[in-house]
């Protein structure tokens, strides 16, 4: 059941690290930038409940 409702998986990035060191943010976690085939898993397993899925943010 296709709820016509797009899923747009949005993968973290890191090109506010920059601007957190300038600004000398204490930094709570380090977050890795998930690998392609990590997110490709991800959707794969979301359209096995017939979710319309795209990696990124625009359709």
């Amino acid at each position: 059941m296709d709820l016509g409702i797009p899923v747009h998986l949005l993968p973290y990035h890191d090109l506010g690290t920059a601007k957190e060191e300038r600004l000398e943010w204490e930094k709570i976690q380090d977050f890795k930038v998930p690998e392609q085939t990590h997110m490709e898993q991800i959707k794969k397993w979301m359209e096995e409940y017939d979710l319309t899925v795209q990696i990124g943010g625009s359709m």
